[in-house]
């Protein structure tokens, strides 16, 4: 502790603050004496003149020995005089009285023949005497201070206490620092312990941020909780970014107990192996009668995770999943035969009721056979649904047929129900890719996706595709091999009202198909539609709507309401202009119209497309011809708002412009007659020259 200097008053400006030590407890002729002067408040500094008197009362008595009187050397208060007042000492009470520069303190100091001290409190001095027990000296009558005027205990030092090497304090019931408390093992570095004005205590740190505190050093063993010295410790340590708990040597365990001498509970390992229910675990996590539960988590393994029930007992091993009622709902047999709702199972997967599978089923692997067995007595054997919604792309049921030779089938599906249905595909979500049923066939002779239906009557399908989604396909059929007769969809009905293919893209937006087909072979169709009678293919647009006005020598046709296309090749064009199609009927304005076809500029040019035919053509810029007959251009949904021409249109005006120049010539060649006959009047009558 910081130790201050102690502060009195004293009359005529002097305090004296005196310890005496005797040389030793029995009656000597010399003796040194001791003692802290102040002036004003101050310690005193330099030499004095001194006068010390022997008496044999407090106050008038009688002096023994003879005065004594030295010039001494003061440091910051503290003197030290050595005196001989003779053969004085017989045991009876000695008085010494102290002059300082001829001024004479009060009252004299008792010396008393065994150490002591005391100290000036009064208006001159004011006598604290110490008792003696042999070799010791002690004060009963109040608190002793150090470095301050009012102590408030026993021992109240206003500074620093420091004890030689290998000393020690005992017997404390209290150590009070108000401001805080410092132990050093020595005088270098430090402080070994600190304990803060806060209760923080800091243990080889001066600055303690917590209630007890280690400091900020790396240790394998900061906290010692069993130490054997050379036999090894068990504790607390730390490393780099690390806390660390230790046991003594990997033969030890950690031990959590139920009570302060209660069972083992759990038992971590110095191997790292964890027990629970069990103080010798043999493996890393060990749970011996009990169960594992997690509520709302997660078991993860990063690689394999192998589990072994009933080491080392029968073949009836096995894992049983339970519900909250206890009943069994999945068992995984020691076989590898897996049991959903079946106790017993067969197969390397039995399910005993309804499966219904979120992502793909696939049975079998390459170059190895599958064979996947259902039995059912409900509407559906297998039944297959596609609800994605992202831009991905789904497939409710894949068929492959790999082989490139030979019958094979991706999908085959046979129903002999007058309604039953072969194969049936839905995807019903309303966004992304996906497909109701895909097949897809790399044999030449290979079907991706077949589909039969055998009953004479009723309603049924071949295949029966739907797709919900406005990127989805009904039915979507590949004919991947380059040679030979493949067919990306091929459907046959036998049935009067049935349909070989039929495919239902119910989606109110987005880019679907009903049916959509695509072959890469060079003699191949990607749809192929033949009939025996005028309807080849009907292709419906809102609401239904078609055309199917044949003309009785047509056959094998196309009915639908619009087609959009980049060229048509034909041979025969014929347009509707029934009068009773029409309303608003006018004739054209002869004057009006004429004009405005004399202000076109038509050109030549070339298409862009070099998919297009690249001869010469000839016609008018859609943008110029808007400006003068805006009916005849329409502008396109597409994101580049292409515009067309109804070139269709400008034969009637044309018509109208031919027949206004037709009567223009028709009154100029009449005015022209009139005219060569009036020249041959007026030629006949001139006179002859």
């Amino acid at each position: 502790m910081e130790v201050r200097p102690m502060k009195r008053t004293l009359w005529l400006g002097f305090v004296i603050t005196l310890a005496t030590l005797l040389a030793s407890p029995v009656v000597a002729q010399p003796f040194t004496y001791q003692g802290f002067l102040k002036q004003n408040g101050q310690p005193v500094n330099g030499t004095r003149s001194m006068t010390f008197k022997l008496f044999t009362a407090l106050t008038g008595g009688s002096q023994v020995g003879d005065p004594i009187t030295q010039n001494v050397n003061v440091q910051n208060g503290l003197f030290t005089v050595e005196l001989n007042f003779g053969t004085v000492w017989d045991g009876s009470d000695r008085y010494l009285e102290i002059s300082v520069d001829g001024n004479t303190l009060s009252p004299r100091v008792k010396i008393n023949p065994a150490p002591y001290a005391s100290y000036a409190g009064t208006a001159f001095f004011a006598q604290r005497p110490w008792q003696t027990s042999g070799s010791n000296i002690f004060y009963t009558a109040g608190n002793v201070g150090i470095g301050t005027s009012s102590p408030s205990e026993r021992l109240h030092v206003n500074g620093n206490i420091r004890l030689a090497d290998d000393r020690s304090i005992f017997g404390l019931d209290q150590l009070v620092g108000f401001n805080d408390l410092r132990l050093y093992g020595d005088a270098n570095g430090g402080p070994d312990v600190y304990i803060a004005a806060n209760g923080n205590v800091g243990i080889g740190t001066g600055s303690p941020s917590a209630r007890l505190s280690l400091g900020g050093d790396n240790a394998n063993t900061k906290i010692a909780i069993w130490d054997g010295g050379a036999s090894g410790v068990m504790g607390f340590g730390v490393g780099p970014a690390q806390f660390r708990l230790h046991l003594n040597n990997s033969n030890d365990r950690f031990s959590f107990l139920n009570a302060p001498n209660g069972a083992e509970v759990m038992t971590v390992g110095g191997n790292g192996f964890v027990g629970i229910g069990t103080n010798n675990p043999l493996r890393r996590l060990h749970v011996a009668g009990g169960d594992l539960r997690v509520d709302g988590g997660q078991i993860q393994t990063n690689g394999w995770m192998t589990l072994r029930p009933g080491v080392g007992n029968s073949d009836e091993d096995l894992v049983r999943f339970l519900d909250g009622a206890g009943n069994e709902t999945l068992r995984i047999h020691f076989n590898g035969n897996v049991g959903i709702n079946w106790g017993n199972p067969w197969y390397r997967l039995h399910v005993g009721g309804d499966g219904y599978f979120t992502g793909r089923l696939m049975v079998g692997s390459d170059g190895s056979a599958g064979q996947l067995h259902v039995a059912s007595s409900g509407p559906y054997t297998i039944y297959a649904v596609n609800q994605g919604t992202g831009d991905s792309g789904g497939i409710a049921v894949l068929g492959k047929a790999t082989a490139t030779s030979g019958n094979y089938w991706g999908v085959f599906g046979e129903s002999q129900s007058s309604t039953g249905i072969g194969v049936r595909g839905q995807a019903i979500a309303e966004s992304g890719t996906n497909t109701g049923v895909w097949g897809v066939s790399r044999s030449s002779n290979g079907r991706g996706v077949y589909g039969e239906a055998v009953s004479p009557s009723g309603t049924t399908y071949g295949v029966f595709g739907v797709s919900l989604s406005p990127n989805g396909r009904g039915v979507f059929g590949w004919g991947y091999a380059t040679t030979g007769a493949n067919y990306g969809v091929y459907g046959e009905s036998r049935s009067p009202d049935g349909r070989a293919v039929y495919g239902l893209a119910s989606a109110t937006s987005g880019w679907n198909f009903g049916v959509a087909g695509e072959s890469r072979s060079p003699e191949g169709l990607g749809g192929w539609f033949g009939s025996a009678g005028k309807k080849g293919a009907r292709i419906v647009g809102q609401g239904h709507a078609f055309h199917e006005d044949w003309p009785s020598n047509w056959q094998g046709g196309l009915e639908t309401w619009d087609i959009v296309c980049a060229a048509i090749r034909h041979s025969w064009i014929e347009s509707r202009s029934d009068a009773r199609l029409k309303r608003d009927i006018q004739p054209l304005d002869s004057s009006t119209e004429i004009q405005r076809l004399l202000s076109l500029r038509p050109v030549s040019f070339y298409w862009r497309d070099e998919r297009l035919p690249q001869t010469l053509q000839y016609g008018f810029l859609a943008q110029e011809l808007r400006e003068v007959f805006p009916e005849l251009v329409s502008e396109g949904e597409d994101p580049q708002k292409t515009l067309a021409v109804n070139y269709q249109a400008l034969i009637p005006l044309l018509v109208n412009a031919l027949q206004v120049q037709q009567e223009q010539i028709r009154q100029q060649e009449a005015r022209i007659q009139r005219l060569e006959a009036e020249l041959q009047r007026l030629r006949a009558s001139a006179p002859n020259k």
